[in-house]
């Protein structure tokens, strides 16, 4: 948490001469910061830095303003050169920050006699990002904001890309006219669905090694989207498409929101996590209903269900990894990211294997009955 003292040596270049000699500068604590007044004149020897500096007049430009708690961590200090007089221990006291956009000036106390204290300049270029956390035990709260966003706008991404890929299964190819028989497409779809889950498994497992985790999880993405292609064999309303329509506008709405109530309002993070996602969720069920209305064969309960369907996954997101997103830990990224697909892309899919499983069986069901007949016609002419 301090500042490294590699970053103190090297400065014989800046003060010529066997006169000068170098001095290594103890590790200061996150808070502390450059010295923003210079001392002038000799200073006895074992004086602190802010007994010497007390009463100094500023030798910097610009406006001075001393910085609060959870201030910006001060900038490596290059070194501390002496003039003059015999060798004496310097002091580094507590010091305090001077942020200026123009120039800092660093000081410290000198040898007894006359000597003064040589004034080492530094251009600052910028500020530290760093802020300190607004709780004890949490991030600081624009480390859980982007957390919370760039989560929610790979989400997004996946949800477009399953979007895209649904309609390229279902416009481009169509399996009921590759295979024709109905069963065989079933198996297709169950297979899919294995598929995705033992790829969801070796991404679970693989979660920490990039950038093999990036790319199964397109990989799962992609599958996915080819098995809800396939959902117009169970779904003649196109229920499929109005369900991940609601959740992708969700995960949208999602990243907007929780960017603006992290970084303006700085609201608490399960606050942020309950209205980004139930507000996303309500903003998906007006635009699916705004939309599906113009479609013909429009069926007006079906809108319902996918609505409800849509916020039972996003309740369940929240009980799953609702207070990972809250803390915002960047090390829980990739852990969160398959939790959501778990819970948004492929729990809904165990249903539809069921479904898909069901249908099999109801194929085969005319065929069973036709052959009943057949016997029981056998039987009687017999008889």
């Amino acid at each position: 948490g301090g500042l490294s003292r590699r970053s103190a040596h090297g400065l014989g270049s800046l003060c010529p001469g066997p006169e000068c000699r170098r001095v290594e500068v103890p590790m200061l604590p996150l808070g502390a910061a450059r010295l923003g007044a210079v001392a002038e004149g000799p200073v006895a020897p074992g004086t602190s830095v802010p007994e010497a500096l007390e009463g100094a007049p500023a030798a910097l430009e610009g406006p001075q303003p001393v910085a609060a708690a959870g201030a910006s961590p001060p900038a490596a200090v290059n070194a501390i050169a002496l003039q003059g007089g015999s060798s004496a221990d310097v002091e580094a006291g507590a010091v305090q920050e001077v942020p200026s956009t123009s120039q800092s000036s660093l000081a410290t106390s000198t040898a007894s006699g006359s000597g003064l204290a040589a004034v080492v300049r530094r251009e600052v270029t910028s500020r530290s990002l760093w802020r300190w956390p607004s709780q004890p035990g949490k991030l600081p709260s624009y480390v859980e904001g982007n957390f919370r966003v760039k989560t929610f706008g790979l989400l997004t991404i996946q949800f477009v890309v399953v979007l895209v890929t649904m309609v390229l299964v279902e416009v481009y190819l169509p399996l009921h006219t590759v295979f024709r028989n109905t069963q065989q497409c079933h198996a297709i779809s169950v297979a899919v669905g294995i598929a995705t889950l033992i790829v969801l498994t070796i991404l679970y497992c693989l979660k920490d090694r990039y950038p093999v985790n990036y790319v199964l999880l397109m990989v799962v993405t992609l599958l996915v989207g080819f098995y809800w292609g396939m959902g117009y064999m169970i779904f003649s309303s196109r229920l499929h498409f109005q369900l991940v329509g609601i959740m992708g506008i969700g995960a949208l709405v999602a990243t907007c929101l929780s960017a603006y109530l992290s970084y303006l309002s700085k609201m608490d993070g399960w606050c942020v996590v309950l209205t980004s996602v139930y507000v996303g969720w309500a903003a998906g069920c007006i635009v699916d209903m705004t939309i599906v209305r113009h479609f013909p064969g429009f069926e007006g309960h079906w809108e319902f269900v996918a609505a409800l369907v849509a916020f039972f996954l996003f309740s369940v997101l929240i009980l799953d990894v609702g207070n990972k997103l809250a803390f915002g830990n960047p090390d829980d990224f990739m852990r969160v990211i398959i939790s959501m697909d778990s819970a948004l892309l492929v729990v809904v899919s165990i249903p539809i294997s069921i479904i898909s499983a069901c249908l099999l069986h109801t194929d085969n069901y005319p065929e069973i009955l036709g052959g009943a007949a057949r016997r029981g016609e056998q039987r009687e002419r017999h008889a």
